[in-house]
C-alpha cells in the first residue's frame, strides 16, 4: 500500500528534496485496521491459509476471519454476508440456489488442482487406466494380481462420502455412472483418506494433488500413463482437473478487492505453486 505524507510537509526545488520548516522527521501515518471475512471448502483451507498469511506479512494492517467446512457451506457463508470473499473447488454454478432465474455472483478463477489416484508406496504399481481404476472401483477387480500377476493381496478401496466434491468427480470422470463397490469404506475427509493409505499395503484411494504432493507416507499413481502437471492437463492429457474459483456476492472492492488483485497476481500465484497448485500464470 502507498505510503501517505502530508503534501505540505516536503518541497521538491529544482531537483533536490527539502524538508520544510525543520529537520524534524515527517510522521507516517498508521494504516487502519482492516479484517476480510473469508469462507472456504476444506479441500481449499490450507491454500487460504497459506495466503491470508502471506498477505498479513506483507500488510500487517490486515487480518481474516476464515470460516470453513463444505462447499455449499462456504457458499451460504457468502450468500448471507458473514463472508466477503469465498473460495471454493467446485464449479460456483452448481452452489447457486434457485436455478438459472437465480442472481448469479461474481466469481473468477484462482488456481488449479487437480484429483490423484494414491496408493501404499509398498504396493509396485505405478499406473492404471482409466477402464482398470474403474474396475477397482466397482469391485470387477479386487485383488492387486486382478492387475498385475506380479502384484498380490486384497484391495483395500477408500471413498468419500456421498456428495464430496471429489467423489463427485471421481464418479463423473471415471465410473461413468457404474455404481462403486459396497465393500469401499467411505473415509470423511482428506486426512483421514490420506492416513488410511499410508497404514495399508493394500489401499488405494483418491484425493487433491496439492494435498498428495506434501505427504510423503503416499505415492500417485499415473492414469493412462499420465500425472498432473500443466502441459497435461492443458492437453487434457490427464483428465482430473479441480478449479479454484473465488466468489462474491458483487465485485469485490476496497481492500478485498487489494486481496483478490495480490491473489492473482505473481506473489499469490508463488504461494499456490508453493501449496502444490498448478498456478494462472
Amino acid at each position: 500500500m502507498p505510503v501517505l505524507r502530508p503534501l505540505t510537509a516536503r518541497l521538491v526545488l529544482a531537483g533536490v528534496l527539502v524538508t520544510a520548516c525543520n529537520n524534524t522527521p515527517t510522521p507516517i501515518p498508521t494504516p487502519a485496521p482492516v479484517q476480510i471475512r473469508l469462507a472456504t471448502d476444506a479441500a481449499t483451507l490450507p491454500l487460504m491459509r497459506a495466503l491470508t498469511d502471506g498477505y498479513s506479512a506483507a500488510y500487517p494492517n490486515v487480518s481474516f476471519a476464515l470460516e470453513w467446512g463444505n462447499a455449499p457451506a462456504a457458499y451460504e457463508a457468502m450468500r448471507l454476508g458473514r463472508a466477503q470473499l469465498t473460495a471454493v473447488s467446485v464449479m460456483p454454478s452448481t452452489l447457486v440456489q434457485g436455478g438459472p432465474n437465480a442472481r448469479q455472483p461474481w466469481f473468477t478463477d484462482l488456481s488449479l488442482d487437480s484429483l490423484v489416484v494414491i496408493a501404499n508406496p509398498q504396493n509396485k504399481l505405478s499406473n492404471l487406466s482409466t477402464f482398470e481404476l474403474r474396475e477397482i472401483y466397482a469391485g470387477s477387480r479386487s485383488r492387486w494380481s486382478d492387475i498385475d500377476p506380479a502384484l498380490s493381496g486384497d484391495i483395500d478401496l477408500g471413498s468419500r462420502e456421498a456428495n464430496d466434491p471429489t467423489r463427485n468427480l471421481f464418479e463423473t470422470m471415471v465410473m461413468n455412472k457404474l455404481a462403486a463397490s459396497p465393500n469401499a469404506i467411505v473415509l470423511p475427509s482428506i486426512e483421514v483418506m490420506l492416513n488410511f493409505v499410508a497404514l495399508q499395503p493394500g489401499a488405494i484411494g483418491y484425493v487433491p494433488a496439492s494435498r498428495a504432493s506434501k505427504e510423503p507416507r503416499v505415492k500417485m499413481i499415473s492414469i493412462d500413463n499420465a500425472l498432473p502437471n500443466r502441459a497435461t492437463l492443458s492437453n487434457s492429457s490427464y483428465h482430473l482437473p479441480i478449479p479454484v474459483y473465488l466468489m462474491a456476492n458483487n465485485e469485490p472492492d476496497g481492500e478485498a478487492r487489494k486481496f483478490v488483485a495480490w491473489m492473482l497476481g505473481p506473489n499469490g500465484q508463488q504461494i499456490a505453486t508453493k501449496q502444490g497448485y498448478i498456478s494462472l500464470n
